[in-house]
Parts: C-alpha cells; sequence; structure tokens
C-alpha cells in the first residue's frame, strides 16, 4: 500500500531531473543574452551555474543508477582512480 523508501527516492530523483533540466536550459538561455550580460556582470555566473547543473544532474543519475543496481564498488574505482 505504501511505497519503500527506495522508490520514494527515485520518484523524487525523477521530479528533480523532470524540473531541474527544463529550468536550467531556460535559465542559461535568460542570463546568456547580450542584453543581459551588457548590464549585469554576475549574468555570466548564473549562466555557469546552470549549465554545471545541467551537466550534473544527468550524471548524478547514471552514477546513482550503476552504484543502486551494480553494487557500491564503484565508488571504490572512482575514489582510486
Amino acid at each position: 500500500m505504501f511505497a519503500r523508501d527506495d522508490d520514494v527516492f527515485w520518484y523524487v530523483r525523477y521530479l528533480i531531473l523532470a524540473l531541474g533540466i527544463p529550468g536550467n536550459i531556460l535559465s542559461a538561455i535568460v542570463w546568456l543574452r547580450r542584453r543581459v550580460t551588457s548590464k549585469n556582470s554576475s549574468a555570466v555566473y548564473l549562466a555557469a551555474l546552470a549549465i554545471c547543473d545541467l551537466v550534473y544532474l544527468p550524471l548524478d543519475l547514471i552514477i546513482n543508477s550503476y552504484n543502486c543496481f551494480v553494487g557500491s564498488w564503484f565508488w571504490l574505482c572512482v575514489t582510486i582512480h
């Protein structure tokens, strides 16, 4: 009847992806417009932050999915190399 904690974790993760990816794309487009960057020096920083978050979200999903289904040995391999 109730969802397990693992199921809730994945539902929240997919919700974050569904809202985060389009939001970061829109944010980067808005902050990288020439009118905005010429008047606001921190616009470049905010655009870079949106792009970094846009790269991080799918990579985090891939790494956590791999870690969940294969095992925790992946983190050992990442920390050694």
